[in-house]
């Protein structure tokens, strides 16, 4: 298994090499449309798959990102990409990422950024590029992003939770169009259209879990695919809230927007808890 690593690692360096070969006969904008960014941060088992080659390989902090490329998440896992434009892509436990599309040019009408979640969550931090050129797709809907950080989890049922920390989003599903402003939250069942905007519930089991991850590198001197074992222990929020209805929110569209089946994560003593997210719903806890 080791051995396959490591060749699986090599041929990713060399697809990179070739990468910077066809930039040198083709000029920049061929390099552009290819390698789109960089892990910055990696914890535990997080792979990638190339479009081309359908090989995957473990990513490491460092490592090169590519169009067309989709980056999965194992337990306990999670990452941090960051584009050429200073976009920056959080990816939590159990997720699935597909990095679409990327063009970053000097004429805004040209650029465009486009990443799909297929499950599980991710955190969208906007860069430097208008924001109108940035496109999200879930199985159940389209996301214009009008502003700076949204929060997307889509369910094992192909649910969609989009939940703006700061701007606005415009989120489409079945056809109805719905903007959800900072603080605010919608759920896009699948084949269905958004429900009304809501104050946003405290935050799911798995979005806990990809930032208490994202911190945990970020506490250790250094940062690889082994970090999340070698950081000390950190303080995270507490999951007594996560556990309140809100009164804003019907029960049955709390329990889709707030409940995550995700592993629970030992080191930090993060409890896993039966939900949407995931079908096997082996790693939570008992109900």
């Amino acid at each position: 298994m080791a051995r396959r690593t490591v060749r699986l690692f090599a041929r990713r360096l060399r697809h990179a090499a070739a990468i910077c070969a066809i930039a040198v006969l083709a000029g920049p904008a061929a390099a552009a449309e290819s390698q789109i960014g960089a892990t910055s941060i990696v914890v535990n088992t997080v792979t990638g798959t190339l479009a081309t080659t359908r090989e995957t390989a473990p990513l490491r902090a460092g490592i090169d990102v590519f169009q067309n490329e989709t980056i999965d998440t194992a337990d306990n896992s999670a990452s941090r990409v960051v584009f050429q434009d200073q976009t920056q892509l959080s990816v939590g436990p159990q997720s699935t990422v597909v990095l679409d599309r990327f063009v970053f040019d000097p004429d805004p009408s040209k650029s465009a950024v486009a990443v799909s979640v297929a499950k599980g969550v991710a955190r969208f931090s906007t860069g430097l590029l208008p924001k109108p050129d940035y496109q999200l797709t879930t199985p159940s809907c389209q996301i214009g992003v009008r502003g700076t950080v949204l929060t997307v989890t889509v369910s094992a049922a192909k649910a969609t939770t989009v939940s703006v920390e700061s701007g606005s989003a415009l989120v489409t599903g079945h056809g109805v169009t719905v903007t959800v402003n900072a603080g605010y939250s919608t759920l896009v069942r699948y084949g269905m259209a958004p429900t009304p905007p809501v104050p946003s519930p405290p935050p799911p089991v798995i979005t806990l879990a990809m930032d208490a991850l994202l911190l945990q590198a970020l506490a250790a001197p250094n940062t690889g695919t082994q970090v999340g074992a070698r950081a000390s222990a950190v303080e995270i929020p507490q999951l007594g809230g996560n556990m309140m209805l809100s009164p804003n929110i019907d029960p049955k569209i709390q329990a889709e927007i707030a409940g995550d089946a995700t592993p629970p994560i030992a080191p930090l003593g993060v409890n896993g808890s039966r939900g949407t997210h995931g079908s096997r719903g082996t790693h939570g806890s008992p109900p």
